[in-house]
């Protein structure tokens, strides 16, 4: 079982001395929630939003990096809503909910562990959430600031999005790092000294317009 464990950890999470280095990606930055709330935003236009349903298709994959090589994984069931006027992203409003036992991996024995209490603890929280605060353009393309909940932890982040309007869906895509110590995973033991902090997430999300 220590074995099973430890092997979880370097899945998730990968080991901090002498493992694959993840590709470079941006790190998210953490927000205060307070000083977020105080921002003034731009006055809200009047008239209806349009609705968009999140795509059954999207997805939300995590890496994390060890010394034989890397593991994926993802969540496999997830709901939410985006919404906006016209086509004017900086107005948007969207929430997602995914159920954490339905975390996947290459190997079904540790998927088993990541739905366990040093990881997602599937059983006392059973859906993650990311609720949008705002949406800002920037010379690249745009900034999503959102507060994400995992194990009843919430953090407030912020990160590089590519947003793309058409007609009838919009789509998100992003690749960025955060740190498992935010929401205090992989925690004791050998996750004090053994894991790597970062882990690597990629967005690729499509919301369909309502008819």
């Amino acid at each position: 079982m220590k074995y099973l464990f430890g092997y979880a950890l370097c899945l998730l999470f990968g080991l901090t001395l002498g493992c694959d280095r993840a590709p470079e990606r941006p790190t998210a930055a953490l927000e205060d929630p307070a000083a977020a709330e105080e921002e003034t935003a731009a006055p809200e236009p009047t008239g209806p939003r349009d609705q968009y349903v999140i795509d059954p298709d999207s997805e939300f994959t995590f890496t994390g990096y060890y010394v034989a090589g890397s593991q994926t994984g993802g969540f496999l069931v997830f709901d939410g809503h985006w919404e906006m006027h016209g086509d004017e992203v900086e107005t948007a409003r969207s929430e997602v909910v995914f159920l954490t036992d339905t975390v996947y991996s290459s190997d079904d024995r540790l998927t088993r562990v990541l739905v366990g209490d040093a990881f997602f603890d599937s059983l006392d929280h059973p859906e993650g959430t990311f609720k949008l605060n705002r949406v800002r353009a920037t010379d690249d393309g745009y900034t999503i600031t959102g507060d994400l909940t995992l194990r009843g932890v919430t953090k407030t982040i912020s990160f590089p999005a590519a947003i793309q309007v058409a007609d009838d869906q919009v789509r998100i895509q992003a690749e960025f790092q955060v740190d498992r110590n935010w929401w205090e995973m992989g925690k004791g033991g050998l996750g004090d000294y053994a894991l790597r902090d970062r882990v690597d997430i990629v967005i690729d999300v499509m919301a369909n317009k309502e008819e």
